[in-house]
């Protein structure tokens, strides 16, 4: 299970989500929203009842290294590029890259 979606929260603010399970039901969350940027560690169960269905899915794949600074450098670009990628191909949705501020 790994991947990357994005969706507001209640309060009207742009959630990035990106996800790998690094062993059997051990998967690395991170999350960046409000420019925050946080992580953690959950099982499959906790993750599908932490995203929400509205959640729009942008990734389906990550690497995972274990240098961090360098597979968050790798998941940001991944997904800056799919942003694009999304916002030039469906001008129906949100222009969701201006939204997103890129993690430091």
């Amino acid at each position: 299970m790994e991947g990357a979606c994005i969706y507001r929260d209640t309060n009207d603010i742009v959630n990035l989500v990106m996800y790998k399970e690094i062993s059997k039901n051990n998967i690395f969350y991170l999350q960046y929203w409000n420019n925050t940027l946080g992580y953690t560690y959950l099982t499959n169960k906790e993750l599908t009842r932490i995203l929400p269905i509205s959640s729009i899915h942008i990734l389906t794949s990550l690497p995972f290294f274990t240098d961090f600074r360098l597979m968050i450098k790798i998941w940001k670009d991944l997904v800056y590029n799919q942003l694009q990628k999304l916002n030039t191909k469906n001008k129906k949705l949100p222009n969701l890259i201006n939204t997103y501020s890129t993690p430091r």
